[in-house]
């Protein structure tokens, strides 16, 4: 883990249809944006079945609340806990909604992205990752 990267699989089964999607309705933003901070309060909290509960059934089956509660153990014990993350970056690309997190932690920082199809309102990949320190100038 010292290295450093938490990567939760990325479900395959979400593949883009073969035409440019149609836009989400409106709403589907404000829930993935909501479903995004349900995954992240649920990790501070260490409630991985929580967490498990908003993945899709790919992710369900490829990470377990097992695997999570490991990965997530890992990044703790890297970093301390989480005290509180804000969404910093968004784009909806190949049919895919991307929401990108920094997460404060009491020793550092770590970036989330977490994936949705722009029609599903489940988690479909969620990666955590440090962020690179600033540069010391």
């Amino acid at each position: 883990m010292a290295a450093g990267s938490v990567h939760c699989a990325r479900s395959r089964s979400a593949s883009p249809p073969p035409t440019a999607p149609a836009p989400a309705p409106a709403a589907a933003p404000d829930a993935h944006e909501q479903t995004a901070t349900e995954v992240l309060a649920a990790l501070k909290n260490h409630d991985f079945d929580a967490v498990e509960r908003h993945f899709d059934g790919p992710m369900q089956r490829d990470v377990p609340r097992e695997k999570v509660d490991r990965l997530w153990s890992s990044a703790v014990a890297a970093k301390g806990e989480m005290t509180s993350w804000k969404l910093v970056d968004r784009d909806n690309s190949a049919g895919y909604d991307r929401l990108r997190f920094e997460l404060d932690h009491e020793n550092g920082r770590w970036q989330a992205l977490i994936i949705f199809t722009a029609q599903g309102s489940e988690v479909a990949g969620m990666f955590i990752q440090p962020l690179p320190a600033p540069d010391a100038r």
